[in-house]
């Protein structure tokens, strides 16, 4: 019975971050509260204004739930998570040499949030962390292209398909 009043509150709080931060964090320790600052400590180019801004989901930031939820069921996705993103976001890398293991998948979520995020491209970390998630830091930085580079990985790899080697740019 517990556990059916918590699905209807969450589902009565909205997708509203304040509204959403009050419900969920007086049932749940560590839930992010939407009016703090994140600070990160990830070395950006000033000039590269899109590496220095958060991002928020268009359907989210209008409040627009049901392009994404089934609101009368429980919020569950309208289709499953691995089809959810590209039925809006066509990610055309027809004749692409090489294309990102996540992005083959149609993983979006194992780099980027659904909602917002202090990082830019709804990454859910900077783009460095998200990175070495998967790719061992230490055997990354033995490359000698790598040497005394200041550089995130994104400004030589895109992050979803190249026509070269390493998804260089």
């Amino acid at each position: 019975m517990v556990i059916y009043s918590f699905i209807a509150l969450v589902m009565l709080s909205g997708c509203e971050p304040r509204t959403s931060y009050k419900v969920l964090s007086f049932f749940f320790d560590g839930v992010s509260d939407p009016d703090k600052a994140i600070v990160t400590t990830e070395k950006t180019d000033v000039k590269e204004s899109k590496f220095n801004q958060g991002s928020t989901h268009g359907p989210f930031a209008a409040k627009n739930c049901g392009a994404c939820h089934k609101r009368e069921q429980g919020n569950q996705l309208v289709l499953p998570k691995e089809k959810l993103c590209v039925s809006c976001h066509k990610l055309d890398f027809e004749g692409a040499e090489w294309v990102h293991g996540p992005v083959a998948s149609e993983g979006c979520w194992i780099c980027h949030s659904p909602h917002q995020s202090a990082y830019p491209f709804l990454l859910d970390a900077p783009a460095k962390e998200v990175c070495f998630r998967c790719h061992e830091e230490r055997a990354v930085m033995k490359n000698e292209a790598h040497q005394d580079v200041a550089a995130g990985c994104l400004d030589c790899h895109d992050a979803h398909a190249s026509q070269r080697k390493f998804l260089l740019k």
